[in-house]
């Protein structure tokens, strides 16, 4: 057995995760011996860390054995090598969602990797894989934790390849002039949102169904992390519910700080002075608008569901902006080129800054935001009145926020 650490970036198949004290682990493993497998690996990540853990092991009479220790549970994915197989262990498809919206298709295979695999949750305790064919296709038995998250990714994935597919034609219209404005595009604007919301909704059953597992309270995450269609009412009285334990792991514990961060951005709290460069360099201050209704808006020049926003906000400002609303944009990118590019080429008029630290930004980072698009509103006397306001109707939520209407 063998045992290395690679550097990596981390992808949506092998998030990082954790639980707290050191927990041993054992995973037997018993596939078909038709297709000649050869060799077994185990990758994992621990939670808050940068490297992956690779563990290989000779498969012998079609079994094969891993042992370990976790701290918290961790998403991890065992990959069979074949006789006669070429591929890497730590290649993967190019599968996100960025390159399947460029590409038009999304790579399921890929020459250069092990194809067979299958991921799960990573917990203490035994586990027992078995394949009667592709590991691909596994059973696990013994563990509570993988045979949650199990089934989890039984629920979840069609609901996720029915919104890639979905999105694929609305990135097409896109690049036609004038497409985006014709009905048809509105259905398949309509048809991704509800798809969208169809996977926040099973998210929902299912961490509600899963109070006392570790598995919900990694999926309650990924809800909160992933407003657009389906706002979480009441995040804190949700975590609560979850039980002690689940909520003394590391996971809970973060999730816990960052709730409580996130109450800074509640309605009818007042909104702190912050202060940026805007893209000549110069410094802005949000007290520079005192007086003024001020839409923040949180957003990147790589961010694919922020772009579909900014014309509904393109929109809105041009009606509202003579009806004393400003806006200030806060971009989360690195790449100062790459910002400036698209606040010309997505006619961005309004007050735009950012100190260039990507998630690290200083004002975001304050406020517990790890995900866009995400906005504030507040009211000429600072205090916020709206958040999470996107969609076509972002004119009239505005409007009725402002009491225009």
């Amino acid at each position: 057995m063998k045992k290395y650490l690679i550097l990596i970036l981390l992808t949506a198949v092998l998030s990082p995760l954790y639980v707290q004290a050191q927990n041993a682990f054992s995973i037997n493993g018993n596939i078909s011996q038709k297709r000649h497998p050869e060799k077994a690996y185990l990758l994992y990540t621990l939670y808050q860390q940068k490297n992956q853990i690779v563990d290989s092991a000779v498969i012998k009479n079609g079994k094969f054995t891993f042992k370990g220790t976790v701290t918290d549970p961790a998403l991890a994915v065992i990959k069979i090598r074949y006789r006669g197989d070429t591929g890497s262990a730590t290649t993967e498809p190019e599968n996100n969602f960025v390159t399947v919206i460029m590409m038009g298709e999304l790579k399921l295979t890929c020459s250069t990797c092990l194809n067979d695999k299958v991921p799960f949750m990573l917990g203490g305790g035994p586990v027992t894989v078995t394949a009667t064919d592709s590991v691909k296709y596994a059973t696990f038995s013994d563990s509570k934790v993988t045979k949650d998250y199990q089934e989890f990714i039984s629920l979840i994935t069609p609901l996720q390849l029915d919104w890639i597919y979905l999105h694929k034609p609305m990135f097409k219209a896109n690049q036609v002039p004038g497409a985006n404005k014709t009905p048809a595009y509105k259905v398949l604007v309509d048809s991704c949102n509800n798809a969208e919301k169809k996977m926040r909704m099973a998210e929902d059953k299912f961490a509600q169904s899963h109070f006392d597992s570790y598995a919900g309270l990694w999926v309650f995450n990924d809800m909160l992390g992933n407003p657009l269609n389906y706002k979480v009412e009441e995040p804190g009285k949700y975590f609560k519910k979850f039980s002690s334990k689940i909520r003394a792991t590391r996971l809970g514990q973060d999730m816990e700080r960052n709730l409580r961060t996130a109450e800074l951005t509640e309605v009818g709290k007042k909104f702190e002075d912050f202060t940026q460069p805007d893209t000549s360099g110069k410094p802005f201050s949000l007290s520079s608008l005192k007086g003024k209704y001020v839409l923040i808006d949180f957003w990147a020049s790589w961010c694919v569901p922020c772009r579909k926003e900014l014309p509904n906000l393109v929109k809105a400002y041009q009606t509202l902006k003579v009806k004393n609303l400003e806006i200030v944009g806060v971009s989360l990118d690195k790449d100062g080129k790459a910002w400036r590019e698209a606040v010309k080429k997505d006619g961005l008029t309004w007050i735009q800054v950012s100190d260039l630290k990507g998630f690290k930004n200083e004002l975001s980072f304050k406020l517990g935001i790890n995900a866009i698009p995400a906005n504030v509103l507040i009211d000429p006397n600072g205090v916020i009145i709206g958040t999470g306001i996107r969609g076509e109707d972002t004119e009239k939520q505005l409007s009725k926020l402002m009491k225009l209407q």
